[in-house]
């Protein structure tokens, strides 16, 4: 299990990703729904999961450069692959965008766009304005998304929606390190 501790999200509030490896060969992608400074229990949700080979994850790890939205490498018996910390780009609407509660992922309203940054919002270089984003990483509802309709996602019992489900082995998301 690995931690990357006090993601900062659009409001300025921290939380801690949480990557799973299981014994299955699933990668998890959790957060605890509350902000470490609510007196609330946190709820954790289930961001993504991610099917990543057979047989058992023996490794996680966290690659931040200044060069890329940031890596989750993951081990196993037989080889590492390299995946990105988020994978914002798949959700296509405001909706699904803020139902990921990833606090990662924002809406951009100017590019109509779901937006990722390992570097927190309002920060980085060309991040958008406060007021030009949404996020909600505590209920994964937001009403400047106003009743548009979504991508059908897999619901989770604790709040969060499922993306990306299933095989990893094809597609930009993932690179194949040995």
């Amino acid at each position: 299990d690995l931690v990357d501790a006090q993601v900062t999200a659009a409001d300025g509030s921290a939380y801690d990703v949480l990557f799973v490896g299981t014994s299955n060969g699933r990668l998890l992608k959790a957060v605890n729904s509350v902000s470490y400074k609510s007196r609330k229990n946190p709820k954790t949700v289930i961001i993504e999961e991610l099917e990543v080979g057979e047989g058992h994850v023996t490794g996680l790890n966290i690659v931040k450069t200044g060069t890329s939205s940031g890596q989750v490498l993951v081990s196993s018996k037989t080889r590492i692959l390299s995946l990105p910390l988020y994978r914002c780009h798949k959700a296509r609407v405001c909706r699904d965008c803020i139902a990921l509660q990833d606090p990662y992922c924002v809406w951009d309203v100017q590019e109509a766009s779901c937006r990722g940054s390992v570097s927190g919002w309002g920060s980085a270089k060309g991040s958008p304005k406060e007021s030009q984003i949404l996020q909600s990483v505590l209920t994964g509802r937001h009403s400047g998304c106003g009743g548009e309709p979504g991508l059908p996602t897999q619901s989770t019992e604790g709040g969060g929606a499922v993306i990306t489900q299933g095989r990893e082995g094809k597609g930009k998301d993932r690179k194949s390190v040995v």
